[in-house]
């Protein structure tokens, strides 16, 4: 769930447009993303269609990159103090790892001004580092990166690029980062492709897997594919922009997240829903040896900690 400070931040917002113009727009932006990605093109342009976005997608994306972020530092011993959000769109990431980080300076990177401007406004409402946030006008594609930063998030960019495009992206944001860079995108078949191609790439580099993987190589075979889930509540106004009355939904997505530091990498990661039996909970493990599904029984001491795991969860306490 987004912070409430941004949540009434964006109603707020909202109320300045009219919900038939909203809902017009935010029809307008997902058929542009669905057909008219790639090539460098706006998709987006004017602050009310920036407004549509943050209402339709924020609270996703949003849960996305909470997700991963918090995963991802659970394997960390040294916490990042300055922060880079490339892609910002209207500061989602920033607004995750400040929920997770206690840092010292945010800097957005943001190619569309009617994002950046709504960005700006979002963040007037967060705490000290969120409101003095340095936003800057950046295309990923053309421009380079200036300075270097402890942690580096893109989240929802790179699916737009060539695959030419994507890799020259990629050494960017490496190369920017002091020590950890988390890259995250759409859940599905193509975006985890391209996320598995990056791993690849960053490995190359001599990057340590932080998060999700338990080995540099993936185990899964034969067109299998993984994903992670994150499941947000819905505000009245999110459900009128969906045209739909469900009371949540649920986002799809793919990370990799690397270090330039050797750490302890996971051993077991939950990928796929825990399924639970009367006093057995089964998980579905991505393992430094393979794939494996485990049961674990109620006689077993790890029994509770296994009836709270949850997709995408780390469970290194297996006996």
């Amino acid at each position: 769930m987004l912070p409430q400070n941004l949540q009434l931040q964006i109603d707020k917002k909202a109320g300045e447009y009219s919900q038939k113009l909203l809902v017009e727009n935010a029809k307008h932006i997902s058929n542009n993303y669905r057909f008219e990605s790639g090539s460098n093109k706006v998709l987006l342009s004017t602050q009310s269609q920036a407004m549509a976005y943050a209402v339709s997608r924020m609270p996703a994306t949003y849960g996305a990159c909470y997700s991963a972020i918090k995963n991802t530092l659970k394997n960390i011993t040294t916490l990042p103090k300055n922060f880079l959000d490339v892609g910002a769109g209207t500061g989602t990431a920033s607004w995750a790892v400040s929920e997770l980080l206690d840092l010292q300076t945010i800097t957005c990177l943001e190619r569309e001004p009617a994002m950046i401007n709504l960005g700006k406004d979002f963040m007037k409402q967060g705490d000290r580092v969120l409101q003095n946030a340095n936003w800057q006008k950046f295309d990923l594609q053309k421009d380079n990166i200036s300075g270097t930063f402890d942690f580096v998030v893109a989240s929802y960019v790179l699916n737009e690029f060539s695959e030419a495009e994507r890799q020259k992206a990629v050494d960017k944001l490496w190369q920017a980062t002091n020590n950890l860079l988390t890259i995250i995108e759409p859940g599905t078949p193509e975006g985890y492709k391209q996320i598995m191609a990056i791993k690849k790439q960053l490995v190359s580099k001599g990057a340590f897997v932080v998060a999700p993987c338990t080995q540099s190589v993936c185990p899964l075979q034969n067109g299998e594919w993984c994903n992670f889930n994150t499941r947000v509540a819905r505000t009245k106004l999110h459900k009128q922009m969906k045209s739909g009355d469900s009371p949540f939904e649920d986002e799809r997505f793919i990370y990799i997240s690397v270090s330039k530091t050797a750490i302890n990498p996971v051993k077991n990661r939950v990928i796929k829903h825990p399924y639970f039996r009367p006093k057995v909970v089964s998980l579905e493990l991505c393992t430094t040896d393979g794939i494996k599904t485990v049961q674990i029984s109620k006689s077993n001491k790890q029994y509770k900690l296994a009836r709270d795991l949850k997709h995408g969860d780390d469970f290194d306490c297996l006996d």
